[in-house]
């Protein structure tokens, strides 16, 4: 999710060194006003992960999908399309008193399908190559969801390295992608509950998350503990104001 990568100098210099190539695709989607918050496809490449087993997929805070690449495709944009953006907005809109009547827009990436239909749904793609511009949740939701994860991921570790002897390099390999399905569904509760987002702007952790940078682990770990640190404190600053 982030545009930066930190390489260990230590772990790079490793024998049988490689680079971690796990990727996620989440979906989100919400309302104008913002007091709906989907619940997030999220598609990763296996169905049952190592870290998984056991685990009640039902329960989890997302929509548990898989293939091959972690991508979207047609056939799983249709899936959440009828089974669970449906259902969702029209749980939300009985709660609300209101019609079942929704307009939604997307634009025009090979993965969203072209043939769907629905009676109570209206759909409209946006102009092509203006989704930076146009897209609403270009406009908020998704930089303020990836700058929250980035922060809930430096938090783990770090309390991680304080309640045992690993470094910093033991404590990301232990980091599976059921920690990264806990954050965000941890986040996604506090998007929607709104606690500090007001305040949050797209710089928030953009010096951690630029270019490819080769770090020590010391160096990293000070880093990430200044910027929680600072994040920290916008918020009590924030709360303080009338």
């Amino acid at each position: 999710m982030p545009s930066r990568t930190y390489i260990s100098k230590d772990e790079k210099n490793a024998a049988g060194f490689k680079v971690a190539k796990d990727r996620i695709t989440l979906l989100l989607c919400s309302n104008a006003s913002g007091d709906l918050v989907t619940k997030p496809m999220f598609i990763y490449r296996s169905l049952n992960p190592r870290s998984m087993k056991g685990c009640n997929k039902t329960n989890l805070p997302v929509y548990w999908r898989a293939n091959k690449k972690a991508w979207m495709t047609k056939y799983l944009f249709k899936d959440w399309f009828y089974n669970c953006f449906d259902y969702l907005t029209k749980n939300y809109l009985t709660k609300k008193n209101m019609t079942f009547k929704v307009l939604i827009l997307y634009d025009n990436a090979p993965s969203h399908s072209l043939d769907l239909s629905h009676p109570n749904v209206q759909i409209d793609f946006l102009p092509p190559n203006t989704t930076s511009v146009l897209q609403s949740q270009d406009q908020g939701i998704i930089s303020t969801f990836k700058s929250y994860y980035i922060r809930k991921s430096f938090e783990l570790i770090l309390e991680k390295i304080d309640s045992t002897e690993n470094t910093l390099s033991e404590v990301w390999k232990q980091f599976s992608i059921l920690n990264c399905v806990e954050i965000v569904g941890s986040l996604l509760k506090e998007l929607v509950e709104g606690d500090g987002f007001d305040e949050i702007t797209i710089n928030d952790n953009q010096e951690l998350v630029i270019d490819e940078v080769e770090i020590d682990e010391a160096d990293l770990i000070t880093q990430i503990s200044e910027t929680l640190k600072n994040h920290n404190s916008s918020e009590v600053s924030s709360t303080d104001e009338p």
